[in-house]
């Protein structure tokens, strides 16, 4: 018991610095298990937007393939068309932000909507990763693509 007291204080501070030190990890610990739920979050967010657009375009086929995009666009069902595309360009923002591997799916899922993608007003994106995707898309489509007249 002598060499217990003797050594009281070095054994006490010795307990501080692991006590110290296993709360540091616990707190680390933690935001990693935070970081983690986000991402699988953000990624489960994703593909319930992803799924939510293919049951959209099964039920309105002729959105999802248009024959003359212009005059769909033009027509009573515009504003109707152009929220199905504005939904597409979601899903597409929220995949190609947490998986990678999705941008030729949404290249091709966009394609078929080219007239109004590559007309005027349809440039902006809200996301890095979706202006990515739009700017290849764009270098590879709309030159050969003429924008519809008058959308503005």
């Amino acid at each position: 018991m002598n060499g217990l007291s003797r050594h009281a204080n070095a054994i006490m501070a010795a307990c501080a610095i692991i006590t110290a030190a296993t709360a540091v990890l616990a707190v680390a610990g933690i935001a990693l298990q935070l970081r983690a739920a986000d991402a699988t979050s953000r990624a489960q967010s994703a593909r319930e937007a992803y799924a939510a657009h293919l049951a959209l375009a099964v039920a309105n086929p002729a959105f999802a393939a248009p024959g003359n995009a212009c005059g769909l666009i033009a027509s009573a069902q515009g504003a109707a068309y152009t929220a199905y595309v504005d939904h597409l360009l979601y899903a597409a923002e929220q995949m190609v932000s947490v998986e990678i591997g999705w941008d030729a799916t949404f290249q091709d899922a966009l394609s078929p909507h080219a007239t109004l993608l590559c007309s005027p007003g349809h440039e902006n994106a809200d996301s890095p990763a979706l202006s990515l995707l739009l700017q290849g898309f764009r270098a590879d489509i709309c030159p050969d693509t003429p924008p519809c007249e008058n959308l503005n």
